[in-house]
């Protein structure tokens, strides 16, 4: 399922530009993404960032950034 494609409401030309990597996302705007498929904030950043790199693995992320979180005392 392609993020972008459940994102009808954020407006075509956003849609596009985010898609080509044209332009980056506001907070606000990961925020009203989240908001529309109902979950957090954080989730929008990772499927943008696992959809952009091709070796990316959601289970290998997310141990790095508990183990980040961990370092700095989160």
């Amino acid at each position: 399922m392609n993020l972008f494609n459940i994102l009808g409401g954020i407006g075509d030309n956003l849609r596009h530009n985010l898609e080509r990597g044209r332009w980056s996302a506001s907070i606000d705007k990961i925020e009203q993404m989240a908001e529309m498929l109902g979950v957090h904030p954080v989730s929008v950043i990772l499927a943008g960032y696992l959809a952009s790199e091709e070796e990316a693995k959601s289970g290998e992320l997310l141990e790095r950034i508990r183990n980040e979180l961990r370092e700095i005392g989160l």
